[in-house]
């Protein structure tokens, strides 16, 4: 997954663009299994991450859910190092 996104960043970087990465994104169609696009509807068939279920049970302490959390942002120091360069070329 980071290679994908090292070779992303370095595509954007080419062409003089720039991307900020959203890890979590909670504003769109929560809790929605197999969504399928709406014609008509940009990003129809995005859902929110982390669903209602992990939020609730990160809230209540559960360590089953801190870990899935924990798991979508920790990176070891050289892929940060890798993504940050390609971002930065």
């Amino acid at each position: 997954f980071l290679d994908d996104v090292d070779r992303w960043l370095s595509v954007l970087s080419r062409h003089g663009m720039s991307v900020m990465l959203v890890l979590f994104d909670a504003c769109w169609r929560p809790d929605l299994e197999n969504a399928r696009p709406i014609p008509g509807v940009h990003n129809s068939a995005w859902v929110q991450c982390p669903t209602h279920d992990v939020l609730r049970a990160f809230g209540e302490g559960r360590a089953d859910a801190r870990e899935r959390l924990q798991g979508y942002v920790t990176v070891d120091g050289s892929s940060l190092a890798s993504l940050l360069g390609a971002a930065s070329q």
